[in-house]
């Protein structure tokens, strides 16, 4: 199942540019490619969707397997977290640094392996 409109309605109603779009397309292939028929697409886990901080309000179990309330509220914690970190979603030179935010440090790799999905996306 595609979830690809939940998504971009998503996305859209985040509040980051649209120039980010490309990178986070990327990041939506590197982190359903492992259960792409989760329709928690960008893998919020539980812990933090109990307590996200950056004065975001929590995200329910139920609302974890809805793609698109997932989908906002993983797009709308990586906005925070990049806001916090004086990293700007208008500047393709901060992507790598706000996708790294997202991935936590799981994967020394996932800005590569985001960006082979998405060759829009600088290394």
């Amino acid at each position: 199942m595609s979830y690809g409109r939940q998504f971009l309605a998503a996305f859209d109603s985040s509040g980051i540019s649209p120039k980010f779009l490309p990178a986070a397309y990327g990041m939506l292939g590197q982190e359903s490619s492992n259960g792409a028929a989760s329709p928690n697409l960008l893998q919020v886990t539980s812990s933090t969707a109990a307590n996200p901080g950056y004065g975001l309000a929590p995200l329910s179990d139920e609302d974890r397997n809805d793609p698109q309330k997932s989908s906002a509220f993983a797009l709308n914690l990586l906005k925070a977290k990049a806001d916090h970190a004086g990293l700007s979603f208008d500047n393709p030179d901060d992507y790598a640094s706000i996708l790294r935010l997202h991935n936590g440090g799981g994967d020394p790799h996932y800005v590569q392996h985001g960006a082979a999905r998405n060759p829009s996306t600088p290394p």
